[in-house]
C-alpha cells in the first residue's frame, strides 16, 4: 500500500492519508490524532495518485486521483464526484491548505482548456500540444448546482496551490510563463495573481524575480498577499502587496527555499525554510513598520523527512519520510523543540 498525501483537519483532531493499495482501488484512511481510532473510506474507484485537503471546518475532504476530483464527508462516508471530466481538465492543487472556500462552495481548480468555450459545450483544447505551450486557466467549481469557470492564468501553467484569503472573498496563485509565450517576457517568468473579488474578479499580477516559494501568503485579515524572492548575491526578501502599494522587506537570514509559511499575526509571520547551507529551519519574522527583517529562530529540524504538514493551531509540524516502501511519521514540536515519533510501517499506525 503506497501513502502519498497527509492532511491535518482544521479542528486539530484527525489526520487524513490517502493511499493506493497494490491493484486495488484508492482509500482515505482517517486517523485520530488524540484517540485510539482509525476508519478507511473506499474511494470507488482505481488511481495511481491521491491528493487531498480539508475544509475549514473539518467536515468535508476534498480529494484529487488522476481524472477526477471526489468530495469525501467523513462523517457518512459518503463519496461524491465534484468533477470527472473526459479527457480531464481539472486539477486540484494541495499543500495542506483548504482547498474548499470558506463557506465550502467554491473549490478552485485548474486545466489546460478554454472555459468560455467550454461552458456553451465546446471542447477542451489539444491535450496533446508540447506542454510548454500549454494554456492553463484558473477555474471554480461549484460545491453545489452549477460549476463555473473562471479564467484567471494563461500562457504557462499553475506553479502552486490556489490560496483562499481569509475573508474567503479572494485568491492568490502563482503561475510561469515558459520562454517565447509573451512578448513582456521573451525569456519565460513567474508572476503573482491576486483576485480580488471571486463574483465579479479584478486581477492584479506582479512579475516575481527569483522565487524560493510558490505558495502565497495572505495576511490576517485579507488585505495584503506576500510571497518570498530572492535578489542579487543570494539575498532574500519578503514582499507584501496590496491593492495600494507593495513593500520590500529584507531578511536577515538568506533562504533556498521556503516550506511553509504562516502569517498569523499582523506583525508576524512563521517560516520553514532551507537556508542556503542546507539546514532546515523553523523562524518567525518580524512584519511590523519599522522591522529591518529581523528573525526569531524557533529550532531546526535535524529529522529527514519528504513532507511536512503543520498543526491547525502552528504548534507542531506533521513529518512524513518514505524509504524502501515503508513510510513513517514524527512530530516535531515548534515549543520545545521534541520529536516523537508516531508509527513506521507498510500502512499509517496509531500512537
Amino acid at each position: 500500500e503506497r501513502f502519498q498525501h497527509v492532511a491535518w483537519a482544521p479542528d486539530g483532531e484527525r489526520v487524513a492519508v490517502g493511499s493506493v493499495p497494490h491493484e486495488e482501488q484508492a482509500v482515505v484512511h482517517i486517523v485520530e490524532v488524540y484517540r485510539d481510532g482509525r476508519e478507511s473510506i473506499p474511494l470507488g474507484r482505481r488511481a495511481g495518485d491521491v491528493a487531498l485537503g480539508w475544509s475549514a471546518d473539518s467536515t468535508r475532504l476534498v480529494v484529487q486521483l488522476d481524472d477526477s476530483i471526489l468530495l469525501v464527508r467523513p462523517a457518512d462516508r459518503d463519496v461524491e464526484v465534484l468533477d470527472d471530466s473526459d479527457p480531464p481538465v481539472h486539477r486540484a492543487f494541495f499543500e495542506g491548505l483548504p482547498p474548499l472556500s470558506p463557506d465550502n462552495k467554491l473549490l478552485p481548480a485548474a486545466g489546460p482548456v478554454d472555459p468560455i468555450s467550454w461552458l456553451w459545450g465546446g471542447s477542451p483544447v489539444d491535450l496533446d500540444q508540447p506542454a510548454d505551450r500549454e494554456e492553463v486557466y484558473a477555474w471554480l467549481i461549484k460545491v453545489e448546482g452549477k460549476r463555473y469557470a473562471l479564467p484567471v492564468a494563461q500562457y504557462g501553467s499553475l506553479a502552486g496551490p490556489l490560496v483562499w484569503a481569509p475573508t474567503g472573498k479572494a485568491l492568490a496563485f502563482m503561475t510561469r510563463t515558459p520562454p517565447g509565450a509573451s512578448a513582456h517576457s521573451p525569456r519565460g517568468a513567474t508572476w503573482i495573481n491576486a483576485v480580488s473579488d471571486v463574483g465579479t474578479p479584478r486581477i492584479e499580477a506582479k512579475k516575481v524575480i527569483d522565487p524560493i516559494s510558490t505558495t502565497p501568503v495572505w495576511s490576517p485579515v485579507g488585505d495584503s498577499v506576500g510571497y518570498f524572492w530572492k535578489g542579487p548575491r543570494g539575498k532574500s526578501y519578503f514582499n507584501q502587496m496590496n491593492v495600494a502599494f507593495t513593500t520590500v522587506l529584507p531578511l536577515e537570514q538568506a533562504f533556498e527555499r521556503v516550506l511553509f509559511a504562516a502569517w498569523n499575526e499582523p506583525t508576524s509571520i512563521l517560516v520553514v525554510a532551507v537556508t542556503a547551507d542546507g539546514e532546515t529551519i523553523c523562524v518567525t519574522i518580524d512584519l511590523s513598520y519599522f522591522s529591518s527583517g529581523e528573525m526569531h529562530r524557533i529550532g531546526t529540524i535535524s529529522e529527514p523527512f519528504d513532507r511536512l504538514l503543520p498543526s491547525p493551531d502552528l504548534n507542531r509540524l506533521l513529518l512524513r519520510t518514505t524509504r524502501d516502501g515503508t513510510t513513517a511519521f514524527s512530530v516535531f514540536d515548534l515549543r520545545t523543540g521534541e520529536v516523537v515519533r508516531l508509527g513506521t510501517g507498510s500502512g499509517p499506525k496509531e500512537r
